[in-house]
């Protein structure tokens, strides 16, 4: 898919390297970056900060010697799955290497062999300088060792990850630092404004400010719903009823919790998961209100376009990542804004959920201080303003969150900053499982939805599946802090 064309700028990336202090991360190191000695990271030296690398200085001008030829810059591999990214990465990486002598060759692979060929080659001692992580396998390797321990990079550099970021939950793992923070992919509700208009329903930002509840959306969602004689071909929501990393929110807004974070278990026996999936039930299956997968199928034919940017649904409870894709989909055919993910009712916040991508430096690899240096770099201020004012994603870098907030589209692109993390929010339950989990969750969900079973035995099922799959390897208190995670402190500090 296309991307905005990058606007980053060399003033962007080279006023990291002259300005001091913790305020901007890259600090300007010295050209090229030798080999690391067999030593902890914590003997190595501090990149100097805000100081421009120097040359040497001759003894007397009239016997200075020649001049040696110029060393070749350190060169490092940098191995991702986003596609998108290339023009931005490409202009950072030609800054960089002008500012901090070490060029950036940037693998892309596609998602789907990105895990196969990392495995294989993390295992092997071949998998680049530094990497973007795949979040529902990689505490695999981190159990495994086969991460770089940053610990000690980070705490030479002042940088303060849980003040001044917002972490998805593998960065910090068994009090290590194991990956840099990169983006935050918070979720909310898109919605079509044309279709709201048409069917009479207020309008969450120009009727509510933004201060809307499930009764609302439901409403709305009724409303929007459009038959003709009698099929349906307008869907009032569209939401992913069986992912459970979806209907989450769901859960921890009324208190509960499909996960025990200090157990390190699934718990799908809590009563709040299935008090939600009886009012998903409803929605999907009784009211009609709630697009299946079988009507998506249906409607859209296998594999078809996303039914809320084809107008086949008039709401749709999705990430930030979608904005841009929704922009490019949707053109000029409908009016669309987002909408905060909804409080329950007027006492009660809605808990809404994020993820992320962070990137790692491999245990193996030949250049990690240019490794860390670089990713250092992916998560600085500057740079990660430049992704939010083009949407690429909602920055982790609580400095650069006005940014993303104050640039369209959407209107209201506030949705996916204050409106998260001013309330209590989660994240998903990464662990080495993961994926395999969430298979098992989907499939005996789907045969509820089909009426196959009952609600009761398909969690039920969805639990043994799931907890004969968790694996969180030798970790024993893995995160850095619990899910939902408080509302952030202070978010005028960061001008939101």
């Amino acid at each position: 898919m296309a991307r905005a064309r990058s606007t980053l700028s060399r003033r962007h990336v080279l006023r990291l390297a002259s300005a001091g202090g913790i305020g901007v991360i890259l600090a300007a190191c010295s050209s090229g970056a030798a080999p690391p000695e067999a030593k902890p990271a914590g003997s190595e030296a501090k990149p100097a900060a805000g100081e421009a690398p120097k040359p040497t200085q001759p003894a007397a001008a009239a016997a200075a010697p020649a001049k040696p030829a110029a060393s070749a810059p350190t060169t490092i591999r940098f191995i991702t799955w986003w596609q998108p990214m290339e023009n931005y990465l490409t202009d950072i990486a030609r800054q960089f290497e002008a500012s901090d002598g070490i060029k950036v060759e940037t693998e892309f692979v596609p998602s789907t062999d990105f895990t196969p060929k990392m495995e294989a080659a993390l295992v092997a001692g071949t998998w680049g300088d530094a990497s973007i992580i795949e979040n529902s396998v990689q505490v695999k390797f981190m159990d495994a060792g086969l991460h770089y321990d940053m610990t000690d990079m980070v705490k030479a550099d002042n940088i303060d990850l849980l003040a001044d970021w917002s972490l998805m939950g593998l960065e910090i793992w068994e009090g290590k630092v194991l990956c840099m923070p990169f983006d935050n992919d918070p979720r909310a509700i898109y919605y079509n404004k044309t279709a709201f208009k048409e069917s009479g329903v207020k309008d969450p930002w120009d009727d509510m400010n933004g201060k809307w509840t499930w009764d609302d959306m439901i409403e709305a969602a009724r409303k929007t719903t459009k038959k003709e004689g009698s099929k349906i071909t307008r869907y009032g929501l569209q939401w992913n009823y069986t992912n459970y990393q979806e209907w989450s929110p769901l859960v921890w807004t009324l208190g509960g919790n499909y996960a025990d974070w200090k157990a390190l278990k699934y718990t799908l026996d809590d009563p709040k998961v299935l008090e939600v999936h009886k009012m998903l039930y409803k929605w999907a299956v009784e009211d009609q209100i709630l697009i299946t997968k079988e009507a998506t199928t249906n409607l859209m034919g296998p594999g078809g376009p996303v039914p809320f940017r084809a107008g086949v649904a008039a709401m749709y409870h999705r990430a930030a990542y979608d904005t841009v894709l929704t922009r490019d989909a949707v053109g000029d055919k409908f009016e669309w804004d987002v909408a905060p993910f909804p409080d329950k009712d007027a006492n009660t916040p809605g808990v809404p959920v994020t993820s992320g991508n962070p990137n790692f430096v491999p245990k193996a690899a030949k250049n990690p201080e240019a490794g860390y240096k670089w990713i250092r770099t992916l998560t600085s201020e500057d740079i990660q303003k430049q992704f939010a004012q083009n949407h690429v994603f909602v920055p982790s870098n609580k400095k650069a969150w006005k940014t993303y907030q104050d640039n369209p589209p959407p209107k209201h692109a506030s949705s996916f900053i204050h409106s998260v993390y001013s309330r209590p929010h989660g994240f998903h339950f990464y662990n080495a499982g993961m994926r395999k989990v969430g298979e098992g969750i989907d499939a005996e969900l789907d045969l509820a939805y089909l009426g196959k079973q009952s609600l009761e035995d398909a969690l039920k099922n969805a639990q043994q599946k799931a907890n004969e799959s968790v694996n969180f390897g030798k970790a024993k208190n893995p995160f850095a802090f619990t899910v939902p995670v408080p509302a952030e402190k202070d978010l005028a500090k960061w001008g939101i």
